[in-house]
């Protein structure tokens, strides 16, 4: 499952090729969809509606994911491994763990003190965890 944006352009039945956001206005059913939680987060359950949409390939969905008080769209591009059943229940299972995943995420970046640094490669790191190592990568990468 991928989040994707909402100018992001998928190809429907028929050849259509639509963004998701003209996706979800055009054929996402009105209202809300099915109304369900996507899990349990700092606030207890996170309820939103749900709409999907099949597309050219039998194995990617769009899911869509409505703010309920809001109506925000959130948008996933789906992938189903071949002979897997996909059901909406699924799907949105799937996406509701993107929030513990986050947590999880957070939390260690608040253990190795990287919560307010930018470090994406491995010799910043090892030069923030242990000086030493750093400079030693540092020396061998240059």
């Amino acid at each position: 499952m991928l989040r994707v944006t909402r100018n992001f352009r998928l190809t429907l039945p028929g050849e259509q090729r639509l963004t998701c956001a003209d996706a979800a206005t055009q054929l996402a059913p009105a209202g809300h969809g099915e109304v369900r939680p996507a899990g349990t987060g700092a606030r207890g359950q996170r309820w939103y509606g749900w709409s999907w949409l099949a597309t050219a390939s039998a194995r990617h969905y769009l899911l869509i994911r409505r703010h309920l008080k809001t109506g925000e769209l959130a948008f996933h591009y789906c992938f189903v491994p071949e002979a897997q059943p996909v059901t909406i229940t699924r799907l949105i299972r799937a996406a509701g763990l993107r929030w513990p995943v986050e947590e999880q995420f957070r939390a260690g970046k608040d253990l190795l003190g990287l919560d307010e640094s930018q470090v994406r490669l491995y010799p910043a790191i090892a030069r923030h965890t242990d000086p030493d190592d750093g400079r030693r990568s540092q020396c061998q990468s240059g």
